[in-house]
């Protein structure tokens, strides 16, 4: 008798691969090395900030306090001293106190958004996104929860703006073709346009959504990974019951190894229903002790947040710089760690098709990982996200190749 197979919810989880991570496992395995391995794959297709390495590790290195509470079971949704310690910095970009009881931890910010999809939604349901959108809410908000993803989308002639008639517009037109919508989901700073949300266009989306009747997911997980000439507003400064607030130490902190995802929310029952499950996913008593040593020092956050800040402003601008000289025009990031580039204008005709073409040739033949639009679920094919905040020579190695191959095709 052979062995008794897997339910039909997790046969649909493990579905197909995510393109994004066979690049990013194909490029990792065959790594570019000026030296040693000249023809690898320059990997810019991932989004981590390796510009800060320097930083971090002297102080993840030192010596710290092990207490023996550390080893043992604690507060599945985050001490109560990590969440305090969390909510003081998150205070520092909100503009007003944030409450540490109100803020459940998790492993990561994928961890939190399922969590969220999980309890805002019931299976079939949609969650409308402001497109093009980080392609990795595919799983985050489908995989478990079921939730369908509806995309709102924004106008490349404005730069992406966000825009809150394209928000109702979506909602409504979904609920006229039958289906229920309980929430709205955007990424500020965006992702993968780098786009900083004006003030007043992001209260006239919680104006909106509260307007609907829906709830909005905020993922701000590269709110302090700003660094054009810009304000930042952060959700968090709004008081509304509906607005919840995602952030993580992925990106701000170059800590994706360390999984660790936030969720603030002033909805009582949200806010049990996550906290119920981070029971499935805590963060370890050990890495939490280590944050709460790190976010103490308020000077050294303040000194490595500016000094990101200005490394990534840097880079930025190097590829911009380089791009301009290829013809090549970007979204204009201000935040984050990668560019939206237009190769529109390289496409042998305005196909998704076309838009696979070229990207199968950057990667396969030119050996550059970048992630195609396509995965990011906006209208128009040719347009891709490129990660900038890596090695000087690894960013301008790719930059190279792909001059050579937008040399050859013309």
């Amino acid at each position: 008798m052979s062995a008794p197979g897997i339910s039909t919810r997790a046969a649909r989880m493990v579905g197909e691969p995510s393109h994004l991570v066979e690049a990013h496992t194909t490029a990792v395995a065959d790594p570019f090395d000026p030296q040693r391995n000249p023809q690898g794959y320059v990997n810019l297709g991932t989004a981590e900030n390796e510009l800060v390495s320097d930083l971090l590790l002297p102080r993840l290195r030192a010596a710290r306090e092990v207490v023996a509470s550390d080893t043992h079971y604690g507060s599945l949704h985050g001490t109560d001293e990590f969440r305090s310690a969390v909510a003081d910095l998150l205070t520092s970009h909100a503009g007003r106190p944030v409450d540490g009881s109100r803020l459940v931890a998790m492993s990561g910010t994928s961890a939190v958004l399922d969590a969220l999809a999980y309890a805002l939604c019931e299976e079939g349901e949609a969650v409308v996104v402001p497109a093009p959108f980080y392609g990795g809410f595919d799983v985050d908000f489908t995989a478990r929860a079921r939730a369908r993803l509806v995309p709102a989308p924004l106008s490349s002639g404005d730069g992406f703006a966000l825009s809150a008639r394209a928000v109702t517009d979506a909602v409504e037109q979904a609920r006229a073709a039958g289906t229920t919508v309980p929430a709205v989901a955007l990424i500020s700073p965006h992702n993968p346009t780098g786009r900083v949300y004006a003030a007043d266009a992001l209260r006239e989306v919680v104006d909106a959504t509260r307007a609907l009747g829906v709830h909005l997911v905020v993922d701000e997980i590269y709110a302090r990974s700003v660094f054009g000439d810009v304000v930042f507003t952060s959700a968090l400064s709004f008081e509304d019951e509906h607005v919840h607030v995602v952030w993580g130490f992925a990106k701000d902190f170059a800590l994706s190894g360390y999984k660790v995802g936030l969720l603030h929310t002033r909805h009582d029952d949200v806010l049990a229903a996550v906290t119920a499950q981070a029971y499935l996913s805590p963060v370890s008593n050990d890495v939490q002790r280590t944050l709460v040593g790190l976010l103490g020092d308020a000077r050294w956050v303040a000194d490595f947040t500016a000094e990101s800040a200005r490394r990534l402003a840097v880079s930025h601008a190097l590829v911009v710089d380089r791009l301009a000289e290829l013809g090549v025009e970007t979204a204009g990031a201000q935040a984050g760690v990668f560019a939206w580039i237009d190769l529109r204008a390289q496409l042998t005709e305005q196909t998704w098709a076309a838009e696979r073409a070229l990207w199968s040739k950057l990667f396969d033949d030119a050996h550059i990982n970048i992630a195609a639009g396509e995965l990011f679920h906006g209208d128009e094919p040719g347009w891709f996200r490129i990660t900038h905040a890596a090695d000087p020579v690894h960013v301008t190695e790719a930059l190279d190749r792909l001059g050579r191959v937008l040399a050859h095709d013309e």
